[in-house]
């Protein structure tokens, strides 16, 4: 019987479609960020249009500033050209006038510049306005004083014309400061006011930004996180994920298409569900009825319950199994006329069956599934028949084998070829072998070897031959040992009497044999028990002389048994220990009581070694006292190792390192002192803890576990840890902890040796910090090793490469004077060796050579480091780079003291030289020559050729008479065409006269270009 579906409509739609016109007409999603891109780029371009303008404003306040200072420097070189005209008397150059001229561009300018100042700072404009018509009414006062120095200098006084430029000045120099600092302030407004402008526009941008990402995430990003959160739950295996989106643009689209793409394959996974619950189903039953040892009943509920869920709807599905009389239905089962059921009884009984039923009506969606649910029960009743047919064949045969497996006799099958193939209980345990070793042995591995070659050679010959064999063999356990057994091999062959395999029955006749031994060696119990002990054994008789000694005794001692016996073996005590010995002998002899003592022994060798000896007093038949018997054991190994250990106790408890022992899993056994001092936890409250009780809680976890699995693996490890004291205060230590095993190879106990290195730690860290500032620093810094020879280098950081060009690996092992090349004569040089013999610090200005040549001049400073004996160990350079420092020095100096034209001596060196030729000559008792030049008619030259020809006159007058005088004599120019000479060291009048006619003489010759 089948189902009988009721057929129902089935709906279809077909997706509506926006028209062409539509789609044409609607704005694209595009179109809609495109606009708002254009908003966004038309807005920039309008901030950076206003940003332009509001900066060209305070473009004129900077000219302003600039311009009103370089009125005060045009004032300054009126007032000083104006002065020199009033003093000398002499007319008006064109310097001057050109210098006025100047004045009144720059003040023209500076009012033109304050009428197109910004309006944001227009209060600021009018006061400018004022303050610059009261600049303008000063420079005329000034300019009249300054006139009047030009058309009449002879005619005036020139210090109260001066005094006049004076007071004059000073307004008109307040006036163009007060200029400066207002419009100072005004430039400082007029960026604030610019400054909140741009960030309002910037502001303005930010939210236009903000709305396109709104819209942006409103239109778009909301819409395809839907669709993809969707899209997850459909591939989890929601079937009805829609998504409730309509737009008129693409999104829109692709919601649509998602609803209809979803809707198209849930039709086609639901078809493949069903498929692929058969086929699961079918799967998982054969994995049921694959384990033949569960019992039948157990695997027809397990089944039974499986059923339903290889259906597409299992809650409206119950299922039942009917076999051998008895019925099995799932939990609510409901018999019902919508069946599908299959036979799966053997021998023509139709009562076993399994049968599924459907609770409601279904839909003609289902109806294509049902084919394949009907074949499914038809393959599960086969499946049920044949696992059936294999259960009753499986009892038979376990209760044979449950039979085998209880006989305590050893029974196996074998190979022709010798492999196992089957061994019973009793025979693995003779063997001593798990269930799982029996196919990895051969028949061969059961047997010594003696007993191998009797049943390869008369055993399995004699079974294929008359088809059984008989006899006495042994087994061999894996341990070794032999275990005796009366043995009964069975060949069985085929009917075509080819040999299928060997049954061997063996039985333990080890009691038996046992037995037989024990009468044997009856007649000498004491000679076949003791003569070959591991151990020294004695025995004494009822008058306390020894009457037997075993072979282990005499072969330690080197003599013989005659030697030994009564009171002989005395002989070979140490004379220290005899009386000691005998006297505990002797009184638990008296008292018949147990003894144990320890004594050295002399050995064959001559060594005495440390013997411990045991004696009980023993019974004859009748119990009555016979004598003593005793064994002696060597434990010098022991004595040694118990005073190594109480040597290694001691360092232990005295060392100044903490040591912990804990057992396997951990647990503290014990600490010593230095722990206690360490950490602050006492003996008693270390022990039974672990060593986690000082953990801090900032080393990671995978640290410990690197650390304990090299402690499990009997490994070494060493390493630092973090840990906190009992007081809270966190401390570093370096940790040595090793795995301590017994003789098995087990571990039984790890120790740990642990070492403060809190103050080490913190001295590294230090000297990291100041690695890291000395091969950071601009100054190149330098080691040198004061204790070898010449003072190497030992250390560079990187500024010394750049500075010098030489790398580190160049450097070292060199004197620092390489950097000198050639140039050894320098002042410094002599400064910095002596600070190095007289052991302090030193500082030098120095020429240096750079690896290309090039000179650069090196401010050095040493100073030396000593050990903690105060010896001077080291030396520490710091150098710096002061070659433009000494260049911009040197020009300095020589423009102040030099004229800058002719290149002699300025005034102001005029001035030095004179003081120093004066303070000669009262040392001295000399005299020396003052001579004052000028040259006629310059003013013409000047006038006449020009500036640049007077300034070449100069230059060539300036060198014939630096030709003239001697090496330490000073020839200066005065300023236009004034020298002066000074002849030092003037012994009469006539070397005076000498100079002048060779003065004279040298400028008669015509002077040239």
């Amino acid at each position: 019987m089948v189902y009988e579906p009721s057929p129902q409509p089935v709906s279809s739609a077909e997706p509506t479609r926006d028209s062409f016109r539509n789609r044409l007409l609607r704005p694209s999603l595009g179109k809609k960020i495109g606009i708002a891109f254009l908003l966004f780029l038309g807005l920039t371009a309008g901030n950076l249009i206003v940003a332009e303008r509001l900066y060209d404003g305070i473009a004129n306040t900077a000219t302003i500033i600039n311009e009103s200072g370089r009125l005060r420097y045009l004032s300054q070189e009126i007032a000083f050209r104006s002065a020199i005209l009033a003093y000398e008397k002499r007319q008006d150059s064109k310097e001057l006038g050109q210098l006025l001229a100047a004045f009144e561009d720059k003040l023209g300018k500076i009012e033109v510049s304050v009428r197109q100042l910004p309006p944001s700072i227009e209060s600021e404009t009018a006061d400018l306005s004022n303050r610059l018509r009261g600049l303008r009414g000063a420079w005329r006062g000034y300019r009249s004083v300054v006139d009047m120095i030009r058309n009449s200098p002879a005619e005036i006084d020139a210090v109260v014309a001066v005094k006049r430029l004076d007071l004059l000045a000073g307004p008109m120099l307040g006036i163009a400061d007060g200029i400066v600092n207002e419009l100072t302030r005004a430039s400082e407004k007029a960026h604030d006011k610019v400054d909140f402008i741009l960030h309002a526009m910037l502001v303005a941008e930010a939210v236009l930004i903000l709305a396109i990402f709104l819209y942006l995430r409103w239109k778009v990003i909301l819409p395809v996180r839907e669709i993809s959160r969707l899209a997850s739950q459909f591939a989890a295996g929601d079937r009805s994920a829609r998504i409730n989106f309509k737009s008129r643009d693409e999104i829109g689209d692709l919601a649509q298409n998602f609803n209809q793409t979803t809707e198209t394959v849930g039709k086609l996974i639901v078809g493949l569900d069903v498929g692929l619950k058969v086929n699961t189903a079918l799967h998982r039953a054969a994995q049921i009825l694959q384990d033949e040892r569960r019992p039948v009943g157990e695997v027809m509920r397990e089944l039974v319950l499986m059923l339903p869920s290889a259906f597409r709807n299992p809650e409206k599905v119950v299922a039942r199994i009917v076999y051998e009389g008895e019925t099995l239905v799932t939990p609510g089962f409901l018999e019902s006329r919508l069946r599908l059921g299959a036979d799966f009884a053997r021998g023509g009984s139709s009562q076993d069956a399994v049968e599924v039923f459907r609770l409601d009506e279904f839909s003609a969606e289902e109806a294509p599934f049902l084919e394949e649910e009907q074949a499914l029960i038809k393959s599960l009743a086969e499946m049920l028949r044949s696992y059936l047919g294999r259960s009753r064949a499986q009892l038979s045969r376990g209760r044979l084998v449950a039979i085998i497996e209880a006989t305590p006799d050893f029974v196996s099958t074998s190979t022709p070829d010798g492999k196992l193939l089957y061994i019973n209980h009793a025979g693995r345990e003779m063997l001593g072998l798990g269930e799982e070793d029996v196919t990895r042995y051969d028949i061969g591995h059961c047997y010594p070897e003696w007993a191998g070659t009797v049943i390869m050679n008369a055993g399995l010959p004699a079974a294929v031959r008359d088809g059984i064999w008989m006899g006495e063999t042994a087994l061999l356990r894996r341990d070794g040992r032999e275990i005796p057994t009366s043995q009964v091999i069975i060949a069985h062959k085929a009917e075509d009497g080819r040999l299928n395999y060997f049954s061997t029955i063996a039985r333990d006749i080890s009691d038996r044999i046992e037995l037989e031994s024990r009468l044997t060696e009856s007649r000498d119990f004491y000679l076949s028990l003791f003569q070959r002990f591991p151990h020294m054994i004695w025995r004494s008789g009822t008058d306390g002389k020894c009457d037997y000694f075993n072979k282990t005794w005499l072969d330690f001692t080197g003599r013989k048994l005659e030697q030994e016996l009564g009171d002989g073996w005395a002989e070979g005590v140490h004379p220290d220990d005899l009386d000691g010995c005998l006297k505990v002998y002797l009184e638990a002899f008296g008292e018949r009581e147990p003894f144990e003592i320890e004594y050295r022994l002399r050995r064959n060798d001559g060594e005495y070694r440390w013997i411990i000896g045991n004696g009980v007093p023993f019974e004859d038949l009748n119990g009555d006292f016979a004598g003593y018997v005793g064994a002696s054991y060597d434990i010098t190994q022991r004595k040694l190792a118990e005073e190594k250990a109480l040597k290694l106790s001691l360092v232990v408890e005295e060392t100044g390192n903490s040591v912990i022992i804990t057992d396997r899993n951990g647990i503290i056994e014990y600490v010593n002192p230095e722990f206690s001092k360490v950490t602050g936890y006492v003996f008693e409250e270390a022990v039974g803890q672990k060593p986690g009780m000082i953990k801090s809680g900032l080393t990671t976890p995978e640290y410990y576990r690197d650390m304990w699995a090299t402690m499990i693996s009997g490994g070494i490890w060493r390493g630092e840890l973090l840990n906190r004291k009992k007081s809270g205060e966190l401390f570093w230590e370096y940790e040595v902890i090793s795995a301590l095993k017994n003789a098995a190879g087990v571990i039984t106990h790890f120790i740990a040796v642990k070492e403060d290195v809190t103050e080490r730690k913190h001295q590294e860290e230090k000297l990291r910090l100041w690695e890291r500032a000395i091969e950071s620093s601009v100054n190149a810094i330098l080691i040198t090793d004061a204790t070898r020879p010449g003072n190497p280098l030992i250390y560079t950081n990187p500024a010394f490469e750049r500075i010098t060009g030489y790398s580190q690996e160049e450097a070292l092992g060199r004197n620092c004077n390489f950097l000198q090349n050639e140039d050894h004569d320098q002042p410094g040089i002599e400064e910095l060796r002596q600070a190095i013999r007289e052991q302090h610090e030193g500082r030098a200005v120095l020429r240096n050579y750079r690896k290309d040549g090039s000179m650069f001049w090196n401010d050095l400073l040493i100073a030396p480091v000593r050990d903690e004996k105060g010896k001077v160990t080291h030396f520490v350079g710091v150098q710096n780079d002061v070659t433009e420092r000494m260049s911009y020095e040197s020009q300095l100096e020589h423009q102040a003291n030099y004229d800058t034209l002719t290149q002699l001596p300025n005034r102001n060196l005029f001035q030095d030289r004179l003081a120093q030729a004066l303070t000669y000559v009262r040392r001295h008792e000399c005299e020396l020559a003052v001579l004052f030049l000028d040259l006629d008619y310059f003013k013409n030259i000047n006038d006449s050729l020009g500036h640049n020809a007077g300034d070449g006159l100069l230059k060539l007058v300036a060198v014939r008479l630096a030709g003239c005088v001697r090496e330490g004599d000073t020839v200066s120019r005065q300023g236009g065409d004034e020298f002066v000479v000074i002849l030092s060291d003037v012994t009469a009048e006539e070397d005076i006269t000498v100079v002048t006619r060779k003065i004279l003489h040298s400028n008669e010759r015509a002077l040239r270009r």
